[in-house]
């Protein structure tokens, strides 16, 4: 298949040689180009969406774990801070007495 040169230009900012297998990352840079692509190489990248979905899922699920273990070190750090606090102040208050 023959491309335009705006569509040899968009393989060439992704560096590959087709559209006919795309990487997740290839996807994500070249999504947002296909109003430039003639219809029937934009159907090739449109064919390769479910995959792009599967990407989006993982990285949710990555990053929802990645949240959940700083929510889980914020709450040891504040438990230790409470901590600390709260033993200060019984220390102030005996000092007083």
């Amino acid at each position: 298949m023959e491309y335009t040169d705006k569509e040899k230009e968009i393989m060439a900012l992704v560096d590959c040689t087709d559209f006919r297998n795309l990487s997740k990352s290839d996807f994500i840079s070249y999504a947002s180009k296909l109003n430039e692509l003639r219809p029937e190489v934009a159907a090739q990248v449109i064919a390769q969406y479910p995959e792009y979905v599967n990407f989006v899922h993982s990285c949710l699920s990555e990053y929802k774990g990645v949240l959940d273990a700083i929510i889980a070190s914020d709450d040891t750090n504040l438990k230790q801070t409470f901590d600390f606090i709260q033993q200060e102040i019984e220390h102030s208050n005996q000092s007083r007495t």
